[in-house]
């Protein structure tokens, strides 16, 4: 995902130098006209990164599960055994009563090892959440560049009153976007 935005950010900020060295309006935007291209591609390939993210989160989680496994059957298995020793709980007798004691001294690590778990999955979860969001606002600000292109472009050709702010405010909010990729 890193890579894809880098590559995404290297050739948008090249066209956009070629943009700034141009000597009119329209030349700029003759510059920046493959990266416009490149963006549809880039929304495609976006699709296919979010399948990515998805499938690597759910793969983490996996892995995770399998690690906690066994700890999550010793819990059941405890819980198992403290129902029942609860459930005659009137009735227990002396060394019933310091079954259900001990049984809940072991719950404690367990508890320890379950919330662990629970961090971690939190952490996969926020992660894969993070990104999700971070791709979606990236094409809506890849969309936003090229309709504010395609504007001025208009604009230009029929000879009305043209303003580049959109344009660049798009532009900056996309290199902003893509700073928060590669933090990620």
């Amino acid at each position: 995902m890193i890579d894809v935005a880098a590559d995404t950010a290297a050739f948008v900020w090249a066209q956009i130098a070629l943009a700034r060295a141009a000597a009119s309006l329209e030349e700029a935007l003759h510059h920046a006209q493959p990266a416009i291209e490149r963006l549809t591609v880039i929304k495609s390939d976006g699709r296919d990164l979010v399948s990515v993210v998805r499938g690597i989160a759910e793969a983490q989680r996996t892995k995770l599960g399998e690690k906690y496994n066994q700890t999550y059957g010793y819990r059941k298995e405890l819980d198992d055994r403290r129902a029942r020793l609860r459930a005659k709980f009137g009735t227990l007798t002396d060394a019933e009563l310091t079954q259900l004691k001990r049984l809940d001294e072991l719950m404690v690590p367990v508890s320890v090892e379950v919330q662990k778990y629970e961090e971690e999955k939190a952490k996969i979860d926020s992660r894969e959440k993070s990104s999700l969001q971070l791709i979606a606002a990236t094409r809506d600000a890849m969309e936003q560049w090229a309709a504010a292109h395609r504007e001025v472009t208009l604009n230009l050709e029929n000879r009305r009153p043209v303003s580049a702010e959109s344009l660049t405010d798009a532009a900056v909010e996309l290199r902003g976007l893509v700073k928060r990729i590669r933090e990620l």
